[in-house]
């Protein structure tokens, strides 16, 4: 009877690990299924066409054009702005501000020097600073660029265009002042008589 009861315990105990077996086989399928499904969800999603973006344009070419836009944003700014927010830039920056201060007082000075110089000549101060200025004229002329002439000559056009612009400007502001002076004056009649 211990043979038989020992049997059974053993039956038992291996129908018990048998069961949990199953269990543990039908988890490790589940997971398995699970783990399946989700490899064909990502290969459908890789398979699957971009998402939108407007006008056929990948998200890097969207991303590049926000950029450019930011760029030239940037470069519409006065150069000491840039230098703020451009480390590299500010240092050029500064390099290049120094050179324009060398540069203008070796300008300044050489002036000086010739206003003393025709000083001692007997020149008057008038008359040496239009050998200045006719010096400066010649040299302007012989170092200036075409293009740099055509962009000086664009914007005194601008500039001209600009002041005559405010002078309509100017001119219609006191047409309709005199249009509303004498609109009160005529209010003023108008209330008097009654």
């Amino acid at each position: 009877m211990l043979k038989e009861i020992l049997g059974l315990h053993a039956l038992d105990k291996m129908g018990s690990q048998e069961r949990q077996l199953d269990r543990q086989t039908s988890q490790i399928n589940g997971l398995q299924d699970d783990l399946d499904r989700k490899n064909r969800e990502i290969q459908a999603l890789q398979n699957a066409p971009a998402p939108f973006v407007p006008r056929g344009k990948s998200s890097n070419e969207v991303a590049l054009e926000d950029e450019v836009v930011q760029l030239r944003e940037l470069l519409a700014k006065p150069l000491w702005e840039i230098a703020a927010v451009n480390e590299e830039f500010r240092k050029n920056y500064d390099a290049s501000e120094i050179r324009h201060k060398d540069v203008l007082l070796e300008q300044l000075s050489a002036k000086q020097i010739a206003l003393e110089l025709g000083a001692l000549s007997g020149k008057s101060s008038s008359e040496i600073e239009h050998l200045i200025a006719t010096a400066k004229s010649a040299l302007t002329a012989t170092v200036l660029t075409e293009d740099d002439k055509a962009r000086i000559q664009r914007k005194e056009a601008e500039a001209q265009k600009k002041i005559e612009k405010e002078k309509i400007e100017e001119e219609q502001r006191r047409k309709n002042i005199q249009d509303g002076d004498a609109w009160l004056e005529e209010t003023i009649k108008k209330h008097s008589k009654k």
